[in-house]
């Protein structure tokens, strides 16, 4: 299977960005793949370190640093 569509959908699964048809799309992939399941947990762990260490949420630090 490709998993480039998963892949390329999976940042914005974890902002919640999806609409609700392919945010289920997404979840119900993540069901099934340990790989995709794997690259959330990384983008999840990468932005509460991106949190934690700006004193910034996600958005306000992205916003200020034009990222």
């Amino acid at each position: 299977m490709d998993h480039s569509y998963y892949r390329d959908k999976i940042s914005a699964y974890s902002d919640g960005a999806l609409e609700h048809q392919e945010r289920e799309l997404i979840r119900r992939h993540l069901e099934e793949c340990a790989d995709c399941r794997r690259l959330l947990e990384r983008l999840k762990h990468l932005s509460a370190v991106i949190e934690e260490s700006s004193g910034l949420e996600n958005e306000e630090y992205f916003e200020e640093n034009k990222l």
